[in-house]
């Protein structure tokens, strides 16, 4: 059985032994689900009467594991965790009545009635800056005034949008980078990085730059590659606290380089220092795509990239490209002895459960069950794992 297969098996099996008690008898599972008492309980719509503008409804309860369910007349597969779901009901403008049956082991039976009004879209406006905050700050056109990076750094977004666990971002700088925002909307200020390229970042995470700071600015003749024991190093001669973005692209042949786009720099390198220690880098170019930003190429010499890091100086940015770990021969019985592998379970604690499951189960359960599952695996591969929450 694979390690996939066990481990839904595990989730599975787990789940089912909570939420499944003996026949006709309703039981809450572990977590911090509601029982029904009378073994049917409607998790979704959360109220017997609603209003939607969407043409469908999503149904979703539990009773008892063993019970029949049918749902606006169609039946529906009850789960061993006593779990059903029927989607995709259609509703007829106006109001709708949504029957729920349940016949349940020893032959009662139970309804409920879902009384649901389906309405005519509220057509939306078209977004504004206004509909996003008020603008505190000189609108694009004008000179920007400058921000600096606080101590957790800054996480520069694309536009606005919300992720519920962040991202995707443009870059993720360092404390002390300085960053000239041309605009505020809501919570964000507005970054104009480059003639090409704007970004925004939460308002929480900057603060006026001191009097008399200048915008840095970056117009190097040569930089360096050289190789290092964690893998090659791009040295470039920068102020230390200019904006960046690094970002990996594949071509259309599969090759992998990287791209550092460094933001407030003009193109002025006749020189690259291409050491013979270097195994990883093929070679670098620089170009200036944009007016304000410059770009540093580096071409692999193979086609998997095992990930890179950028380290800041007072005087200059290394871009590492690392060194693919070392592994056991194949065949070895401990092909990962020697690599290092970090796991990260998520949620924890008595308040941070993540999700409840339809069963009860907290998310923050699975998530530890499939950990310790998978570190089992690792370790007995010869792999050194390290358990960020234990």
């Amino acid at each position: 059985m694979t390690l996939h297969r066990r481990l839904l098996a595990c989730v599975l099996g787990l789940s089912a032994a909570a939420a499944a008690p003996a026949q006709g008898v309703f039981g809450p599972p572990s977590g911090s689900a509601t029982a029904p008492a009378q073994g049917l309980f409607v998790l979704a719509p959360r109220e017997p009467q609603s209003t939607t503008s969407h043409a469908v409804l999503q149904v979703l309860g539990r009773t008892v594991a063993s019970a029949r369910v049918w749902v606006a007349g169609d039946p529906v597969t009850v789960y061993a965790t006593g779990v059903f779901a029927r989607d995709n009901v259609p509703l007829a403008m106006g109001p709708n009545q949504v029957l729920i049956e349940v016949q349940m082991p020893d032959g009662s039976r139970l309804q409920q009635t879902l009384s649901v009004t389906r309405e005519t879209p509220v057509p939306r406006p078209a977004p504004t800056d206004d509909a996003l905050g008020p603008s505190t700050l000189p609108p694009a056109t004008t000179p920007p005034q400058l921000y600096v990076t606080g101590p957790s750094g800054v996480q520069l977004l694309h536009g606005l949008h919300q992720v519920r666990l962040g991202g995707p971002f443009l870059a993720e700088l360092p404390a002390g980078t300085v960053l000239p925002v041309s605009g505020q909307l809501g919570q964000h200020y507005r970054i104009t990085l480059a003639a090409d390229t704007t970004a925004w970042a939460a308002v929480d995470s900057l603060a006026p730059a001191p009097a008399g700071t200048l915008r840095p600015h970056a117009a190097f003749t040569s930089l360096s590659v050289r190789g290092g024991e964690q893998g090659d190093v791009i040295t470039i001669p920068v102020p230390p606290h200019l904006p960046y973005a690094v970002r990996s692209v594949t071509d259309a042949q599969g090759a992998i380089h990287l791209e550092l786009d460094l933001f407030g720099a003009h193109r002025a390198t006749t020189w690259i220092s291409h050491l013979a220690s270097a195994r990883l880098v093929r070679e670098v170019s620089v170009q200036q795509p944009a007016d304000g930003r410059l770009r540093v190429q580096v071409g692999l010499t193979q086609r998997r990239l095992w990930g890179w890091r950028v380290e800041r100086t007072a005087g200059a940015l290394m871009l590492t490209v690392r060194a693919a770990p070392q592994l056991a021969p194949a065949g070895s019985a401990q092909p990962l002895a020697g690599l290092r592998v970090a796991l990260e379970a998520g949620h924890g604690g008595p308040s941070n459960l993540g999700a409840i499951g339809a069963t009860g189960v907290p998310e923050k359960d699975v998530n530890r069950w499939t950990t310790d599952a998978l570190q089992a695996e690792l370790e007995a591969a010869g792999a050194l794992v390290t358990i960020v929450r234990q």
